[in-house]
């Protein structure tokens, strides 16, 4: 009986371990989310209704972003942005009051702003903060074809002015609408070129700040053909039976060559992958004293094609 007893103990300890190697224990999310306030900025001082803007991020899953001032909650919210209208008059006294926020994601990790220090002022003041603006599209590294739809986040605590985007250091577009993006057309730039896109934001009282500079590359859909042009023979040539006629073909595309095709009356003789393009005939054959074919289409690496044709006499 304890030999069956220990038996079935080593029996159950073997299926224990099949069952952890076969199914690992899930690792647990201990990661906290990250959580900023954007505006009003620490040491800033404040008068009247402004926005508070919070932001928060998470590698798995925010549940909720909590928004504190003076130690009491005031806004909750289970988007990553938080915005919050602040009527600060009830409490404008001239001295300093703290903000901060909190970000809670699904396995209940917290993360924490910091404080941000405001000092409430009564009356009105100066307006001398410059608006805050991030492009937010596109981004650094990014490939931009035909159409790049710019979108930027901007804020200010007062009232944005305009939005200005520049490329390469040329003012390309000026907007004064939300929500400030930019339809740049990247068509007449050439293919492979980089370029350097920055934002510029005014407000109400013409204070200004720069945002991020993004570097992309352009690579624009291919819809223009090769061109190509037989080299040799030129048409009307006369060749008699039996020699070896090379057919030479000067192939050119912005952005590269997929493939040559040599024909002989309609006939595919041979493709071509590697320059210079040429095609050794044999016109053996051929020698009816008639006229003849040579027919030379190039594709590009988008499909896009072209083609030329010569004729020649060859006579027995």
């Amino acid at each position: 009986m304890k030999v069956f007893s220990f038996l079935g103990m080593i029996m159950l300890i073997l299926v224990s371990l099949t069952l952890f190697i076969q199914c690992p224990p899930e690792v647990p999310d201990e990661i906290a989310p990250v959580v900023n306030i954007i505006y009003p900025v620490d040491g800033q001082a404040v008068s009247g209704t402004i926005k508070v803007s919070v932001a928060a991020s998470d590698e798995t899953d925010l549940k909720q972003v909590n928004l504190f001032i003076d130690g009491e909650m005031v806004a909750v919210s289970e988007n990553p942005l938080l915005e919050y209208i602040w009527n600060t008059v009830p409490i404008a006294d001239n001295r300093n009051h703290s903000l901060y926020a909190t970000a809670t994601d699904k396995s209940d990790n917290n993360g924490f702003s910091g404080n941000v220090i405001v000092r409430v002022v009564t009356g009105s003041f100066p307006d001398t903060l410059a608006p805050v603006i991030t492009i937010l599209n596109p981004v650094t590294g990014a490939i931009v074809v035909d159409t790049v739809n710019v979108v930027s986040q901007v804020y200010d605590d007062n009232q944005i002015d305009k939005v200005q985007y520049f490329v390469d250091g040329e003012l390309m577009h000026t907007t004064t609408q939300i929500p400030y993006s930019y339809e740049w057309i990247v068509t007449n730039y050439e293919n492979g070129s980089s370029h350097n896109l920055f934002g510029v934001a005014y407000d109400a009282n013409q204070n200004s700040s720069v945002s991020n500079v993004v570097t992309v590359t352009v690579q624009n859909t291919d819809i223009t053909p090769p061109t190509v042009v037989i080299i040799h023979p030129a048409t009307g040539t006369i060749f008699s039976a039996g020699v070896i006629v090379p057919v030479v073909a000067d192939v050119q595309d912005e952005i590269g060559i997929q493939r040559v095709e040599f024909y002989i009356d309609g006939e595919l003789k041979v493709t071509d992958t590697t320059s210079p393009y040429s095609y050794n005939w044999n016109t053996t054959g051929y020698g009816d004293g008639r006229t003849h074919t040579i027919y030379v289409k190039a594709f590009d690496l988008a499909g896009n094609n072209n083609a030329q044709l010569v004729t020649v006499t060859v006579n027995p």
